[in-house]
């Protein structure tokens, strides 16, 4: 009876013995990286490429426990220049397709390049160039080289010019302008002779960013100029002006210039948005005959635009010269706001005037508004206008659309079958 009780223990104690060892080989949730502290060895360099991991031992007869080799925490790593290549390509090459809509990742891209220094930026510019038989994209050099600009501004341009790529030295010098605009004009005075096509360069947004820190400085540097680039640069010094004082002083300034009646019809035009009446009173005092005629219809053209119906009545009322009025108010009256023009028109009460001013009418709108053209038309009584304006509408249609340009002909019966014939076998072309 002993014997049998041994023989039972000793199997109960292999199986207990079988169950524990398995029990320890089995996989654990029992994360040791938070409950125990890993020593790194302190003088090896750790590797990006390296991450945390668990490598479990080997099974044998004798249990083992699960050791961490390593813990690595995650590293910033410099932005390289071929990953800001492939980001550009993704946005603005083969594929902008998909990508171009994309601003996050335009975002991204340029946050990218602001980390890159002025040699890493080139590198890129030379890079791409070299990979393309067409040269580098432009949208592309335009990101470059707003960031070449930030950096160095001189040396942004000048790498354009030898590039042969004049848009882009607008770019920089415009976000130049805006920043440092008396460095940003210093130099382009110092370098100007590199810059023979007014094209070339914004001078209208650096000398309209120029004066509005130092107004003397705007005006007296315009002297260094040719007269072409005097006429953008000027544009933008105009434009900041706001009250009467300001265009008088400004206008003051330019009795040193030589074409001083040019300049002053210019501030006229802008001063005419501001304070129409008062720019015509200014105008109307100049001594010589053909700058005050150039000064009064400066002034007239800018009110026009900017405010057509008051300055219909007032041309109209104050004006001898009937005719010469209609016809300033007709040509100039704001394009967008057609409607207020025809209905304008139809309150003359002298035909001759109402029949030219239609005819006027039909001559600026019958291309990009044939309906307003053709409304104009049937209120033309006098049958030798009325036969041009047909012909003008038909021309303007058949351009756009030959089949309506031929029913709209065909459906009138000022021009003769014979003239018709003559109209439609005509060469096509476009007024505009």
């Amino acid at each position: 009876m002993q014997k049998y009780i041994v023989v039972i223990c000793w199997s109960l104690s292999v199986l207990a013995a079988l169950f524990v060892g398995q029990a320890i080989n089995q996989p654990t949730d029992y994360n040791f990286e938070q409950n125990h502290q890993v020593q790194l060895p302190e003088k090896n360099e750790v590797k990006p490429d390296e991450v945390e991991h668990e490598k479990p031992q080997e099974k044998t007869s004798t249990p083992k426990v699960v050791v961490i080799e390593k813990t690595i925490k995650k590293v910033d790593v410099p932005v390289c220049v071929s990953s800001v290549i492939y980001d550009l390509s993704e946005v603005f090459g083969k594929s902008r397709y998909a990508n171009y809509d994309n601003y996050q990742k335009k975002a991204d891209t340029w946050e990218k390049i602001k980390t890159l220094d002025e040699e890493q930026l080139y590198e890129i510019y030379d890079q791409l160039e070299a990979e393309s038989e067409k040269g580098v994209d432009w949208n592309v050099a335009r990101i470059l080289y707003s960031r070449m600009g930030q950096l160095d501004p001189g040396r942004a341009i000048a790498f354009a010019v030898s590039k042969k790529q004049g848009y882009a030295v607008n770019g920089v010098i415009a976000s130049w302008s805006k920043d440092s605009p008396l460095e940003a004009l210093d130099w382009i005075q110092n370098n100007k002779g590199s810059f023979s096509n007014s094209s070339q360069i914004d001078y209208s947004t650096l000398f309209n960013n120029v004066a509005k820190v130092d107004m003397n400085k705007a005006l007296e540097s315009l002297k260094d100029f040719d007269t072409g680039k005097q006429r953008n640069a000027l544009r933008g010094i105009l434009t900041t002006l706001e009250s009467n004082e300001d265009f008088l002083k400004v206008i003051g300034d330019f009795e040193a210039f030589e074409d001083k009646g040019n300049k002053i019809s210019s501030a006229l035009y802008y001063w005419g948005q501001k304070s129409p009446k008062d720019a015509l009173a200014f105008a109307q005092g100049i001594e010589n005959e053909n700058d005050r005629k150039n000064a009064e219809r400066n002034v007239e053209i800018s009110w026009m635009r900017a405010n057509p119906e008051e300055a219909a009545q007032w041309i109209y009322e104050n004006k001898d010269d009937k005719k010469g009025a209609v016809s300033t108010i007709v040509n100039n009256w704001d394009w967008r706001k057609s409607e207020g023009l025809y209905s304008w028109v139809q309150k003359q009460t002298d035909q001759g005037l109402k029949d030219s001013s239609n005819y006027n009418l039909i001559n600026r709108y019958s291309y990009n508004n044939a309906d307003i053209a053709k409304k104009a038309l049937e209120n033309i009584e006098s049958e030798e206008l009325r036969k041009k304006a047909v012909a003008q509408i038909y021309r303007s249609l058949r351009y756009k659309n030959q089949k309506a340009a031929a029913e709209f002909l065909n459906g009138r019966s000022e021009i003769p079958d014979e003239e018709k014939e003559k109209l439609i076998s005509a060469k096509s072309y476009r007024k505009y």
